[in-house]
């Protein structure tokens, strides 16, 4: 159904709704009011003290959180406040609780320990690869496992393939040549085929960058500096928050800690530590990079430690 109000030629200026939503009112040029209702009845109710509905605050929700990247840690996922028994949870019938068997001594460190004041040392044979202990297997003989395939790409860089080098090949030291493009025609993806950043070793003091990168997967440590922010014209604080922003944004790409590094030297109590280095002890690697290393983890803690008091 189609009305027309019939306002005399004149043109409709205004309109209104009543709150009960029962009545529509139009205004004209000439002045005149015109009334519209949904009924029919003489008895009419209007609700002289309308006021606009206050809604309760909407609940908060935390930001989705995609299952399939593998990139998003778990701490990441919250857990439900309860203190009961979760759906997860394997009943005690269904579960096997058993201890890892202590592996056996190579007979070779046996053969060659020297005991002092009760205590063995002996030299490593490198039968095995370094921080790796080999445990008795659990598995079934039955079943053949076949050995895994090298992930790892092979270099197309020198990567000193020592015969002799104790070091596994994909720890060891690749020697990046930059091209005269630089950064830009050099292939990262052929050595990290995963989501996260690596920082450059081709700039000043860059025996930070191990300890810059532990930093920033703390994640505590990682949201406070990035939610720090002050005026200073050189603050670690800062520059650090906007490392690890950097860090956040590439996938699988690499950064400069070039601003970091830069509010690093300006910092009187680092240059008196001995932590800042010139370019010959760098290049030609004379400084004790473990000791040195140690000192600047403890330099960066008490500089994070004044910021946050």
């Amino acid at each position: 159904m189609v009305y027309q109000v019939n306002t005399h030629g004149a043109l409709c200026s205004t309109f209104d709704i009543s709150s009960t939503c029962q009545f529509i009112v139009f205004g004209d040029a000439g002045g005149n009011m015109h009334l519209w209702g949904d009924t029919q009845e003489k008895e009419i109710a209007y609700n002289v003290y309308s006021q606009q509905t206050e809604f309760a605050p909407p609940i908060p929700h935390l930001p989705p959180l995609p299952i399939d990247d593998y990139s998003v840690p778990l701490s990441s996922f919250p857990l439900p406040m309860s203190n009961g028994a979760l759906f997860s949870d394997w009943p005690e019938q269904n579960m096997v609780f058993g201890d890892r068997r202590t592996p056996a001594i190579d007979p070779e460190i046996l053969r060659t320990m020297v005991v002092r004041h009760s205590i063995g040392y002996a030299p490593n044979p490198g039968t095995r690869k370094r921080n790796q202990v080999a445990y008795p297997s659990v598995r079934d003989p039955t079943v053949i496992v076949a050995e895994e395939e090298n992930t790892v790409p092979d270099s197309p860089m020198n990567r000193d393939d020592d015969p002799g080098s104790i070091i596994p090949k994909h720890y060891r030291r690749v020697e990046i040549k930059y091209s005269k493009l630089g950064v830009e025609d050099f292939d990262f993806k052929h050595y990290n085929r995963t989501s996260f950043a690596g920082l450059e070793t081709h700039i000043p003091n860059a025996y930070c960058n191990a300890m810059l990168q532990l930093l920033y997967f703390v994640e505590p440590v990682r949201v406070g500096f990035q939610n720090h922010l002050c005026h200073r014209e050189f603050c670690l604080a800062c520059e650090l928050g906007f490392l690890f922003h950097m860090l956040d944004m590439p996938s699988g790409q690499t950064c400069q800690a070039n601003n970091f590094l830069r509010a690093f030297r300006t910092i009187p109590e680092a240059a008196a530590l001995g932590l800042v280095l010139n370019d010959v002890d760098e290049s030609f690697g004379t400084a004790n990079f473990p000791r040195l290393i140690q000192s600047w983890f403890r330099f960066a803690l008490q500089q994070m430690h004044q910021v946050h008091m």
